[in-house]
């Protein structure tokens, strides 16, 4: 192959690389484009402290479950999921399906949750503030989906960087700029998972991803590098 050639490969290779990894199909159901997601785990125990955002615990008293993060150019993904064979029993047969979601805007900040969500309810809110915004909360920002049988039990989520970018809502949170950590879970019979037990990220941090032109951009700056590479092996 000739250098050229070699050249446009590796271009070829390194903006393929930026566009990888497409949109999640949010239909509340476990597929394959979660390959490859951040995964940690909520273990069951029936004796888990129920509202203990104080000292949000890796353990849920009604139902295990795992929660999957990413994100792309245009949204974050959550993925809450459980199986009755990790233990306990999906809503506990009371038809409690549901997730309060905690997200830190603003990490670097050290303040805590900035923006939380009532996912099936389909509203926003401030962490210790009373009220809720439904704002701009329409399916060009906000999605989510459930599936539940008799033993497993799902919910996807869905977020644009848009919303955590803009506050199309005026709520006040910092808006976010380049990285969002999922701080806890308030879910499926409300023990809050969270915690020093998952370290500085938590349940999951969501990385920016630049927009194309900035990805061709640098991709520009790749292959400059490599024309003088080439060009020394000459």
């Amino acid at each position: 192959m000739k250098p050229i050639s070699k050249l446009a490969a590796v271009v070829a290779a390194v903006i393929a690389s930026s566009f990888s990894f497409g949109q999640v199909a949010v239909d509340g159901v476990l597929g394959s484009e979660w390959s490859g997601a951040n995964v940690v785990s909520v273990g069951y125990n029936a004796s888990a402290p129920v509202g203990n955002f104080a000292t949000p615990t890796a353990e849920n008293h009604l139902v295990a479950y795992d929660i999957y993060t990413r994100s792309d150019a245009d949204w974050i993904y959550v993925m809450v999921y459980m199986n009755e064979a990790n233990g306990g029993s999906v809503a506990a047969g009371t038809g409690v399906f549901g997730t309060n979601l905690y997200f830190d805007t603003d990490p670097s900040a050290g303040n805590g949750s900035d923006l939380g969500f009532e996912v099936t309810n389909n509203r926003a809110f401030i962490p210790g503030v009373p009220g809720y915004n439904t704002i701009g909360l329409d399916s060009s920002n906000y999605k989510w989906a459930s599936n539940s049988t008799s033993t497993i039990g799902a919910i996807e989520f869905a977020l644009s960087w848009n919303y955590l970018m803009t506050d199309p809502g005026s709520m006040g949170f910092a808006p976010a700029t380049d990285s969002v950590v999922l701080r806890l879970s308030q879910t499926f019979g409300y023990s809050v998972a969270g915690g020093a037990s998952y370290g500085v990220d938590r349940l999951g941090r969501f990385e920016a991803v630049p927009e194309p032109g900035t990805m061709i951009i640098g991709a520009l700056a790749g292959v400059a590098a490599l024309r003088k590479k080439f060009a020394k092996k000459k």
